[in-house]
């Protein structure tokens, strides 16, 4: 493709190279691990996170070199919040591989996160709550813990990122039922109910909230659909769940928070193609909905087709040959 576009080709030996060298990188900062010097720590957490960012393999070599034990204990015992903050961090990129995920549950490090959600500085907060997100890709019992520490971190106004994350992380945990009891029982319903209406947050934070919401008012329990339709004023998904109305209803909810800033994504299914627009009418200021593929809840529905693009049915009987 480089050279399609006239540029030179890069050195194939040099990328062989480079691909070789990386087990050795990684060798070489888990060794700096066990430094006493808290800048050398930091800084070798750091490489680790960026060498995890983009490659699976170097994820999977880390744990089988025994990173993930080391990263954990510098953790628990980090000096200052650099330390922390970095060995959270390398932790989200490691946690994107689900042998890492369990690696790291059977280890013990889900309670140091949980320990960085109530912690002073901002950016612990931010950092253990995008470790925990990732980690409730997995949906074990052993995430439960994390339920109540990111319920409370949805009232974070003065640092929107780990707010942000803690919406995200408390949306992958929606998906589960038991988790869904455990999430209302925090209170986390009215905060993810107050949080997609706020006006003062980014549209992608609200739209995550109202995934979260989603799941949990479709849920299979009644009492827990009860709640959530109390919440949000659909009276009638409380003995079945409607799912085309409490996702439109959150589109509209969605859409009537926006007024200073970019309206989020919505929930509802995108446009037919058949369908013609008329001359006389303009075209909406409503954003493009997500396809249905890409919508992370649990009770997405298969498209039907549009009436002009069905087949119809043949009144004449087969011919046998």
């Amino acid at each position: 493709w480089r050279v399609s576009l006239g540029l030179p080709e890069k050195s194939r030996s040099r990328r062989r190279l480079s691909l070789e060298h990386r087990p050795q990188a990684v060798k070489r900062w888990l060794a700096q691990l066990h430094r006493r010097d808290t800048a050398l720590v930091e800084e070798a957490a750091l490489e680790l996170a960026g060498l995890s960012e983009s490659s699976d393999e170097d994820r999977v070599a880390v744990r089988k070199l025994g990173g993930l034990d080391l990263l954990l204990a510098a953790l628990r015992e980090g000096a200052t919040d650099g330390v922390r903050v970095a060995c959270a961090h390398a932790l989200a990129q490691l946690a994107r591989n689900g042998d890492n995920r369990y690696a790291i549950a059977n280890a013990g490090g889900v309670s140091p996160l949980v320990r960085m959600l109530r912690a002073a500085s901002a950016d612990c907060r931010e950092a253990g709550a995008l470790a925990l997100w990732r980690m409730a890709r997995t949906y074990k019992d052993w995430i439960a813990v994390a339920v109540e520490p990111l319920v409370a971190l949805l009232d974070e106004t003065d640092h929107e990122p780990a707010r942000a994350n803690a919406a995200k992380a408390l949306w992958r945990l929606s998906v589960v039922e038991q988790h869904r009891a455990e999430i209302v029982k925090a209170g986390g319903l009215h905060k993810l109910v107050r949080l997609i209406d706020s006006h003062h947050a980014p549209p992608h934070t609200r739209q995550v909230a109202a995934w979260a919401l989603f799941n949990i008012a479709g849920s299979h329990d009644r009492a827990l659909r009860a709640k959530a339709s109390r919440s949000l004023g659909l009276h009638f998904a409380i003995i079945r769940p409607n799912l085309p109305a409490i996702r439109r209803h959150l589109d509209r909810r969605l859409l009537a928070g926006t007024r200073t800033r970019a309206a989020p994504r919505s929930l509802s299914p995108p446009p037919s193609r058949h369908a013609r627009p008329s001359a006389s009418s303009t075209p909406p200021e409503t954003p493009t909905a997500i396809s249905r593929s890409a919508r992370p809840h649990a009770f997405s529905r298969r498209p039907r087709r549009a009436a002009a693009s069905r087949r119809p049915r043949s009144t004449t009987p087969p011919a046998f040959t």
